[in-house]
């Protein structure tokens, strides 16, 4: 055990970081009291901070790389936690990831289809299962009438690149793809949303937005 200089506590030895000139091999301050100390400078010096992150980009994400390489099953818990906590930032995260990584992440997706053929028959046979369960009918026809109706555009963010028409309510929960459930995607929101519900993707309001739309949608085309 050992008493924090700052705090006053006794913790273990592996609460504090090592130094390799203290008697016991640790520093005096707790990582907390540390950590949050040198939190605060941060916030005092933004300055300071930006200039180093610049002059050190390169060591930066070769340090980021290595520590995440040695703990990786550590920051991928940690990764999913803070996602589960933070859906709609996770979200933005891998949105932006994508637009910024498009090509990588079909060049993944690419690679990924061609060494796992059998999931991929899979999740067609699964998908194919569910429209059926759900009496799916929705035509070239009826993929006009969307497209027409939302401009051409994606819906979530205005593009008008690579649309996809997405269950507006998701097919794995029993919504079929029809007038009033289909909307109108570019790539990277579609895989955005994935399955979730359309509140929780585009937030109650937009939601509800979208939901007349629909309705006045299928009423114009009934």
């Amino acid at each position: 055990m050992k008493k924090c200089s700052k705090c006053g506590k006794s913790k273990k030895l592996a609460e504090f970081h090592k130094q390799v000139s203290s008697p016991d091999g640790r520093k005096p301050r707790c990582k907390v009291c540390r950590n949050g100390d040198n939190k605060k400078y941060r916030e005092d010096n933004p300055e300071y901070y930006e200039k180093w992150r610049a002059e050190n980009k390169d060591y930066t994400r070769e340090y980021n790389a290595q520590h995440h390489s040695d703990h990786r099953e550590e920051a991928n818990k940690k990764r999913l936690e803070n996602a589960r906590q933070n859906p709609e930032r996770e979200a933005t995260r891998k949105s932006e990831w994508y637009k910024d990584n498009s090509d990588d992440a079909r060049e993944k997706s690419r690679q990924w289809k061609l060494d796992n053929p059998d999931k991929v028959r899979e999740q067609c046979r699964r998908r194919r299962d569910r429209e059926v369960a759900c009496g799916e009918n929705y035509t070239a026809a009826h993929e006009k009438i969307t497209l027409k109706a939302f401009g051409n555009k994606c819906f979530k963010c205005k593009s008008g690149d690579r649309l996809h028409i997405d269950h507006h309510r998701p097919l794995v929960k029993g919504h079929p793809l029809s007038l009033n459930n289909a909307v109108v995607l570019c790539l990277s929101c579609n895989s955005s949303k994935g399955t979730k519900n359309p509140e929780k993707f585009y937030g109650k309001r937009v939601c509800i937005k979208l939901d007349n739309l629909l309705a006045k949608i299928k009423r114009a085309n009934s």
